[in-house]
């Protein structure tokens, strides 16, 4: 099972202006030499606008994968898009 924290945010000013809740960005933690833990993100809410009520809208966006973490969703069977594999080079 794979699990990703997913990181909410609510009004106020921060991030989310209209006072409600969202997912602002879903990530995957990384392991790194030392033994500490680096939050890798993989999508990010961006803000596109509001509507006639003043409601935020936007979208996610995608950030690239870690190579690990690219391989590892291919064998489970997720499909992933094209801009968010890593480069092989």
């Amino acid at each position: 099972m794979m699990r990703w924290p997913m990181r909410y945010g609510r009004g106020s000013g921060y991030p989310i202006p209209d006072n409600t809740r969202k997912v602002t960005e879903i990530a995957e933690i990384l392991l790194l030499q030392d033994g500490q833990y680096q939050l890798n993100p993989i999508y990010r809410f961006q803000q596109t606008g509001q509507d006639e009520r003043g409601k935020i809208q936007g979208e996610f966006v995608s950030r690239p994968l870690s190579p690990r973490m690219a391989q590892r969703m291919a064998s489970q069977g997720f499909q992933i898009p094209p801009e968010i594999i890593p480069d092989s080079a």
